[in-house]
C-alpha cells in the first residue's frame, strides 16, 4: 500500500514537470497554442485516470457483492452441511477397517451422504467440491476393492488387497486437503 501511495505521490509531482516540458516542444513544432495543448493533455490524462478509477471502484465493488452472496448462501445451506467434518471422520475411520469387516452398505450409505453434501457445496461454492469429487472416487475405489476381496481370482483378490493397504494413506491425505480447504471456506465466508 506504501509504495502505491508513494508511486501516487511520485506521479503527481513528475507528471505535471513532464506535460510542461512536452507542450514547449509540441507547441514550437505545431500550429497550437500552449494553453491548448496543455487543456488537451488535462482533459486527455483526466478522462484516463477517471476511468481507471471507476473501474477499480467497481471491481470492489462486485468482489465485495460476490463475497456477500457467497456468506448468504453458506449461512442459508449452514443447515445442512453441519456434521460435515465429523462425516469426514466417521467415513476415514469406516475405510480405515473396512477391509476387516467388509462393511460395502456403510460405504454406499457414506458415498451418498457425500454426494449430498456436494450438492449442498455447488450452492455455495463452486471451487469447493471438487475436492469432494475426489474424496467421492477414491470411496467408490474402496468400495469395489472391497466387492472383490472375495474374488475366487486369486490375482484380483491380491490386487484389492494392496490396493486397499497403499492407498488408505492417500485418502487420508485427502481428507486433510478437504478439512483445510473448508476451514479456508468458512474463514473466507464468516
Amino acid at each position: 500500500m506504501k509504495v502505491y501511495f508513494f508511486g501516487l505521490i511520485i506521479a503527481i509531482v513528475v507528471l505535471p514537470i513532464i506535460i510542461n516540458m512536452t507542450g514547449k516542444i509540441i507547441v514550437i513544432n505545431s500550429d497550437g497554442e500552449y494553453g491548448e495543448w496543455l487543456s488537451f493533455w488535462g482533459s486527455y490524462l483526466g478522462g484516463i485516470i477517471s476511468g481507471a478509477l471507476t473501474l477499480i471502484g467497481v471491481s470492489i465493488g462486485l468482489k465485495n457483492e460476490q463475497r456477500k452472496n457467497l456468506t448468504m448462501r453458506f449461512l442459508q445451506n449452514a443447515k445442512d452441511i453441519n456434521g460435515f467434518e465429523d462425516f469426514l471422520d466417521e467415513t476415514l475411520v469406516l475405510v480405515d477397517v473396512s477391509r476387516e469387516k467388509r462393511d460395502i452398505p456403510s460405504l454406499d450409505h457414506s458415498l451418498k451422504k457425500c454426494e449430498n453434501y456436494i450438492d449442498k457445496f455447488y450452492q455455495i461454492d463452486l471451487d469447493f467440491p471438487k475436492h469432494l469429487e475426489e474424496f467421492k472416487t477414491e470411496l467408490f475405489g474402496f468400495k469395489i476393492t472391497l466387492e472383490y476381496l472375495d474374488s475366487e481370482d486369486q490375482l484380483i483378490r491380491e490386487h484389492s488387497v494392496n490396493y486397499h493397504k497403499n492407498n488408505i494413506d492417500n485418502f487420508k491425505d485427502i481428507t486433510r486437503n478437504i478439512k483445510i480447504e473448508y476451514q479456508k471456506l468458512k474463514n473466507n465466508l464468516l
